[in-house]
């Protein structure tokens, strides 16, 4: 009932023309130039049942083509790169300007993303994790869904593995640690969330632990492969332009300052040989970031860096490395249906959830 009556509340402002009226009023707050939209996977319309599809990070294919009509007949679609130089040169940004950006180097981008972008010539912004090209290593995120979603422990044994580390979380209705496991053992997303506060080390040694146990071979259950080789990532990098996710993904925050110059300088050289271009952009692996590790960013020889969800509403907020983005996904412009909205597109993309 509440998304309904949501849904309705924004198409009737949309089709009225007030949410335009009201833009106006709050041009100071939402609504501003730039806007720069954080997508990942994109989905074939076929991979409806696909349990490792994780919600908020994928949009199916036909969801996107409509958003990327809608972007192409209303908004100046522009580079990355073009922003970064209309911020360094101080030069005023053309009104209403997207920019489309993509994080990890999943290969539906060239199977069902790219070709959308072709079709409407919109540039956008690919961030490749360097260790998962041609290697067939598996995101430490993607192998906790498997494992999650495979799981063949019992209860009590995800309680021995874990259970040492929920005494101080209060997540379930009631605040104990037992109902929050049994959450953790059935919800996948709860799991993700919760498993994201360990350090790198430690989230690996849970999810061998896990595999362990389980017995579970994860490469058996992935047969296809699931990110961009270095021929697909040249094909498309003359609409597509390419930055730099890190090497390993591992969140950054927790990495000493040997590691962070790696994640920096290796990901760049190995990116810059591949594709014989100049890599200027960085994207943070789960948007963790610093001061110290902006700085290293800097004297890496980056010209800018982008984080995850948000909206800078004044050209004058942009620290250019820490530039905000909007996450879309799947349900931001799902409709009566499950249909695209034009209207729920739009409210999103104006951030109006943060005003209304």
């Amino acid at each position: 009932m509440r998304k309904l009556i949501k849904h309705t509340l924004v198409a009737v402002l949309y089709y009225s023309g007030l949410l335009y009226s009201m833009r106006l009023l709050f041009k100071p707050k939402v609504c501003k130039s730039p806007l720069i939209l954080m997508y990942h996977q994109v989905a074939g319309d076929q991979e409806t049942k696909n349990k490792y599809l994780m919600k908020g990070l994928y949009v199916f294919q036909s969801t996107f083509d409509k958003q990327m009509a809608y972007l192409k007949k209303k908004y100046n679609l522009m580079t990355l790169s073009q922003l970064v130089e209309h911020l360094v040169n101080n030069r005023p940004i053309p009104k209403k300007s997207v920019i489309i950006t993509f994080d990890d180097g999943w290969r539906d981008n060239f199977q069902y993303a790219y070709p959308v972008l072709k079709k409407y010539n919109i540039p956008a912004t690919v961030f490749i994790t360097t260790d998962f090209i041609e290697s067939g290593k598996i995101f430490w995120f993607l192998k906790a869904a498997v494992l999650h979603q495979n799981s063949r422990l019992t209860l009590e044994q995800f309680s021995d593995i874990f259970g040492n580390y929920t005494h101080d979380i209060k997540r379930s209705p009631s605040g104990s640690s037992e109902n929050y496991l049994e959450t953790l053992y059935t919800d996948l997303e709860e799991f993700m969330v919760f498993i994201k506060r360990f350090d790198n080390g430690q989230i690996l040694k849970l999810l061998d632990e896990m595999a362990a146990i389980s017995g579970l071979n994860i490469k058996e259950l992935l047969t296809e492969r699931l990110m961009l080789n270095w021929a697909e990532i040249n094909e498309i990098k003359d609409l597509v332009e390419i930055g730099s996710h890190g090497c390993s993904h591992h969140i950054m925050t927790t990495l000493g300052a040997d590691a962070l110059k790696t994640e920096l300088t290796e990901s760049k050289n190995i990116l810059e040989e591949k594709t014989g271009r100049p890599i200027t952009l960085f994207a943070y692996p789960n948007g963790d970031y610093n001061n110290d590790i902006k700085k290293m960013v800097s004297e890496a020889g980056y010209r800018a860096a982008i984080c995850t969800t948000g909206v800078d509403t004044t050209p004058d907020e942009h620290d250019l490395f820490a530039i905000k983005r909007l996450g879309v996904h799947e349900g931001v412009s799902a409709g009566f249906g499950n249909g695209f909205s034009k209207a729920l597109f739009y409210f999103t993309i104006c951030n109006w959830k943060n005003i209304l």
